[in-house]
């Protein structure tokens, strides 16, 4: 029990009165209490578990060996590699499409049997030509007639034949 103490002031006088008065007071304390209780323990959980930490460390030690090499840096490595420039060779020589030049080779060829001049031989390339381009070209290579032509009577398709 604790006691405690009271002042009571019963009438203004030069002094003061001190009286005991015990009064019983609850005092409120914390117990801690153990309860121990046991846990039904089965053998293939615990081999579970073990075997769930073994396979955890063994993750554990893989992700750090992963880490290691990722971390390496690569090797630059320069290699100098020749290559020898291949010079075309030129198998035919290109066509000229020039007239002139074929003429002046087929005077010279011994085929021209009948002896005929490179100016010969010119023109006569000249009218293949054209005729040939004018064949190739048909119908469609005709002008367009022009709006401000007079005479529109007569004009003249040329077809493929």
């Amino acid at each position: 029990m604790e006691t405690v103490v009271e002042r009571v002031v019963e009438k203004p006088v030069d002094r003061i009165v001190e009286k005991i008065v015990e009064k019983p007071v609850e005092v409120i304390k914390e117990v801690e209490k153990l309860v121990q209780v046991e846990i039904p323990v089965i053998r293939e959980d615990t081999a579970k578990i073990e075997q769930l930490s073994k396979d955890n460390a063994a993750l554990k030690g893989r992700i750090r060996d992963l880490e290691r090499e990722v971390s390496i840096q690569p090797k630059i490595v320069e290699k100098i590699v020749e290559v020898e420039k291949e010079v075309p060779v030129e198998v035919e020589r290109a066509a000229t499409k020039d007239l002139r030049e074929a003429a002046r080779l087929m005077a010279r060829s011994e085929l021209n049997k009948e002896d005929l001049s490179e100016e010969d031989i010119f023109s006569l390339l000249q009218k293949a030509s054209a005729a040939d381009v004018r064949k190739r070209l048909g119908f469609w290579a005709v002008p367009l007639p022009k709006s401000d032509e007079t005479d529109t009577t007569n004009k003249r398709y040329i077809g493929k034949k």
